[in-house]
């Protein structure tokens, strides 16, 4: 008598690494491919700044959302888009936008290691949001803030600032600020 337990076992694992290599291949792609649509997005809209007459609000909506889609993958380019729409923003004084911009340098110069250049960004931008009572941005430069002194070791100051921003979070009940900043 031959027992078929064994080759049933050894059936249902085989097929059971199978099935995890193909789900792992289809998150890999669901990862990788959006960037790729998002490059695609930013291209498509520096072709538009490029060949188009285009509104002051929508030049600086396009190059916020450049400066995001790169934020990704390309922070020199990044860096430039937010720039130019830091100073037009300024010029229009918009100060929401420029509040993104204003972010937008804060997280380049983080990236780069400049945490006192990043902070500067991320206080003006801080003095905007305050200003356009807007809790969100106000909560989220915090948080910024709050790493930027953690990554220099300053750990007092970093759970200072991560303490408003948790904060601030709750007093907007915005579940995913809560954790981004609580997982930190």
């Amino acid at each position: 008598y031959v027992s078929w337990k064994p080759y049933f076992c050894v059936y249902h694992v085989t097929n059971l690494i199978i099935m995890k290599k193909v789900i792992f291949l289809c998150l890999s792609m669901f990862i990788f491919l959006p960037s790729g649509a998002q490059q695609q997005v930013a291209d498509s809209l520096i072709e538009v700044l490029n060949t188009q007459e285009l509104s002051v609000k929508e030049r600086m909506d396009a190059y916020e959302r450049i400066a995001r889609e790169y934020s990704i993958n390309n922070m020199e380019v990044m860096l430039e888009y937010a720039q130019k729409g830091l100073e037009l923003a300024e010029k229009e004084k918009e100060k929401e936008m420029s509040t993104k911009f204003l972010s937008f340098l804060g997280r380049y110069n983080s990236n780069r290691g400049n945490f006192d250049s990043a902070r500067v960004f991320f206080n003006r931008a801080l003095i905007i949001a305050r200003d356009i009572k807007n809790v969100n941005y106000e909560a989220s430069l915090y948080n910024n803030i709050a790493r930027s002194y953690a990554h220099q070791d300053n750990y007092a100051k970093a759970i200072s600032f991560y303490q408003k921003s948790l904060s601030l979070f709750e007093s907007i009940d915005k579940k995913d600020g809560m954790a981004l900043t609580m997982a930190n």
